[in-house]
């Protein structure tokens, strides 16, 4: 697709994150629907994460090395908070902060 459109492939982002805090993560967002009386998502259990974990891992976990030896693969730890999984994203993709805008 980035061929066709001739963009160049110049950096590709590894998001780090235990599968447990996967799982919490999941566990607090079906908690946080239910509480608002909203249905959780149809995707929030640990069974089709850990599917999804699976096919993630199946294909593209040869790739990592491919990236890595290019020196285009950049690993944010995502088990961090939002605004430090966007601090290392900047970070690697070389970017200026951009300032928060609040909501009136």
């Amino acid at each position: 697709m980035l061929q066709s459109m001739q963009v160049p492939l110049d950096h590709v982002i590894l998001f780090d994150v235990p599968l447990s805090l996967l799982e919490e993560r999941i566990a607090k967002r079906a908690e946080e629907s239910r509480a608002t009386g909203a249905p959780p998502r149809s995707d929030d259990s640990p069974e089709v994460l850990k599917k999804r974990v699976e096919e993630f891992v199946r294909a593209t976990a040869a790739l990592s090395p491919f990236y890595e030896q290019k020196a285009l693969l950049g690993r944010v730890d995502a088990s961090e908070d939002i605004e430090r999984v966007a601090t290392q994203i900047r970070d690697f993709l070389e970017l200026e902060p951009r300032p928060h805008q609040r909501q009136p």
